[in-house]
């Protein structure tokens, strides 16, 4: 399938995700992905990872622009690149969140990557820490991001909410991998 992407902050993580992400996947997998912009992470997921049988459901509010790396339309674009592939939710993830656990959803894999903010990685990753079965994987994105705006009034970012979480949840959650990413195997609720 052809794919068309505007900005590619995904590819130089897949040697991470093959070595500690795919390996844990059991099949059927219901994978959930928290920030989609384009799609492409997703479309990576459909091509090396997820079989037949198995699900993704990508939640995004499909907004504006992030620090001046604006595309045309990029849920257009998302809709294009995964064609109907997965399910599609438009709007703030924490509503997502919340209505998943209502619904009693569970999920095998969870990407967090829907902002920058520390306030919201940490209401993200808690929210989902609940829909999340025990020996999932759960992935988080931007761990060393900076704000190329330092000097604006702006929230931490996201890496002083992961640390705040793995210190508290420390022995429920197994680290595998910390770099750019955190990737890590929920070990008990």
């Amino acid at each position: 399938m052809t794919y068309e992407f505007t900005h590619d902050w995904f590819s130089m993580r897949t040697n991470a995700w093959r070595e500690h992400v795919l390996p844990r996947l059991p099949h059927p997998c219901r994978w959930l992905e928290i920030g989609s912009h384009e799609g492409r992470s997703a479309c990576w997921m459909l091509d090396e990872a997820l079989k037949p049988g198995d699900t993704i459901t990508c939640v995004d509010t499909w907004g504006g622009p992030f620090d001046g790396f604006s595309a045309e339309n990029p849920e257009a674009r998302f809709d294009a690149n995964i064609a109907g592939r997965a399910e599609k939710f438009r709007g703030r993830s924490h509503v997502f969140l919340a209505r998943a656990l209502t619904e009693h959803r569970q999920f095998d894999g969870i990407y967090i990557d829907g902002g920058h903010e520390g306030r919201t990685v940490l209401e993200d990753t808690v929210l989902a820490w609940r829909l999340l079965k025990v020996g999932a994987i759960i992935v988080w994105d931007d761990y060393e991001w900076r704000d190329p705006h330092p000097h604006r009034q702006h929230l931490p970012t996201p890496r002083p909410a992961i640390d705040a979480f793995l210190s508290l949840y420390g022995e429920c959650v197994e680290v595998v991998h910390r770099e750019w990413q955190v990737i890590a195997v929920k070990r008990a609720e």
